[in-house]
């Protein structure tokens, strides 16, 4: 289990208030760190429901 905050959220890139803040570094940060986890490894964001790394794996490629 991880808490994501608002990098990622069920579905997408987590957003602050109703922005990105650097968009490349949150894509670098969920590939690099999130997806890498065992994807069944639940991420608890700041809010909404919670996801697992391997179903958000299978949105990344249309976030890049």
């Amino acid at each position: 289990m991880v808490f994501s905050g608002d990098t990622v959220r069920k579905g997408e890139p987590g957003m602050v208030g109703d922005t990105y803040i650097d968009y490349t570094t949150q894509l670098a940060s969920i590939g690099e760190g999130l997806l890498s986890l065992p994807p069944t490894t639940r991420i608890l964001p700041d809010r909404g429901p919670s996801t697992t790394s391997g179903a958000e794996s299978t949105n990344f490629d249309a976030w890049v």
